[in-house]
């Protein structure tokens, strides 16, 4: 992180500078791509009786708190919002825009913390991406 000397207030404080969205992209992506074999895996409700005999199709789960949600390096799309009990912001429910033509199971939920500025959101990540949407959001178009 670059440090910079904050002017909002009477002291000079060393804070980290803020990074280029290009960067925190970057640098986010790269977070969540080195943190991706630490998740744990979380068994999915409602499976066992699916799949018989007691076993439950597992599938991974990992929290990230951050000032930037959509910025992961992937591409989803929005297919809900809910209301949550006693919180001020409601929870957003994204899929990996590959599910439909690549199988892919991801889905993230997003749901803002607090009020400050920039918000803090709390990003909730299912499953692994089988699509490489990464990848793909890189490659150029013709």
């Amino acid at each position: 992180l670059i440090p910079f000397l904050s002017s909002s207030s009477s002291s000079s404080s060393l804070l980290p500078a803020p990074l280029p969205s290009s960067l925190l992209s970057l640098s986010l992506f790269l977070a969540l791509l080195s943190d991706w074999a630490t998740m744990s895996p979380v068994p999915s409700p409602n499976q066992s009786h699916l799949l018989g005999h007691g076993s439950r199709k597992e599938k991974r789960m990992r929290k990230v708190d951050t000032f930037a949600p959509h910025n992961d390096g992937h591409q989803w799309r929005k297919y809900g919002e809910k209301k949550i009990n006693n919180c001020n912001f409601p929870r957003y429910y994204y899929r990996c825009t590959y599910k439909d033509n690549m199988n892919c199971p991801a889905t993230k939920q997003i749901q803002q913390k607090d009020h400050s500025d920039p918000p803090l959101y709390q990003v909730t990540y299912y499953n692994e991406h089988s699509c490489n949407s990464a990848f793909l959001a890189l490659t150029p178009t013709e």
